[in-house]
């Protein structure tokens, strides 16, 4: 019985081996370069180096934070904006409302006697002699009639009680009638 070598069976099939051996590293190679190359985060999303994890997914900002597409990480919004979840930017808050620090999911109302503009950080306060003709969210305040008057910070104005006047709008006190007068 003559003994032969596993290299004396394989010999004849040599290059072709080879050729299969080449090409299945070329396809690992190229699976890792096509499939496993992580993908860039869309915006309002973030990874790791602003890319997702390998075979993973990329993390929705939450709300209140934004983010451009590739980003690291999330930013808090800044005061007077505001942002859902998975947002690429932050929105102004609207005229009658506000939001007084950053970071956050939505504005608030102004309270009665105050007013904003939009982009607010916080409301201002109706000057004496005007009032704000809603309970919340005013964008303006509107003056006090004639025969009316208001203090600041105002949700309504006042009537000016008998014996006094006012006799112009935007009144921010009543005046005495003169004497035989009222």
């Amino acid at each position: 019985v003559e003994e032969y070598s596993i290299y004396e069976y394989i010999k004849p099939y040599s290059g072709i081996l080879i050729f299969v051996g080449v090409l299945i590293v070329c396809g690992i190679i190229v699976a890792i370069l096509l499939i496993g190359k992580p993908a860039s985060c869309k915006a309002g999303t973030y990874g790791t180096n602003g890319k997702s994890p390998w075979f993973g997914s990329c993390i929705e900002c939450e709300a209140g934070k934004y983010s451009d597409s590739g980003s690291s990480e999330c930013s808090k919004c800044n005061a007077g904006t505001y942002s859902l979840r998975i947002a690429s930017k932050c929105i102004d808050c609207d005229a009658g409302t506000y939001s007084d620090s950053g970071g956050r999911g939505e504005c608030s109302k102004c309270n009665a006697g105050t007013y904003s503009l939009g982009n607010a950080s916080k409301c201002k306060v109706c000057e004496a002699g005007k009032y704000t003709n809603q309970k919340v969210g005013s964008s303006e305040c509107i003056e006090c009639d004639a025969g009316e008057y208001s203090l600041s910070n105002a949700s309504k104005c006042s009537i000016c009680k008998a014996g006094t006047y006012s006799n112009k709008s935007g009144s921010s006190e009543c005046s005495k009638c003169d004497a035989g007068t009222y």
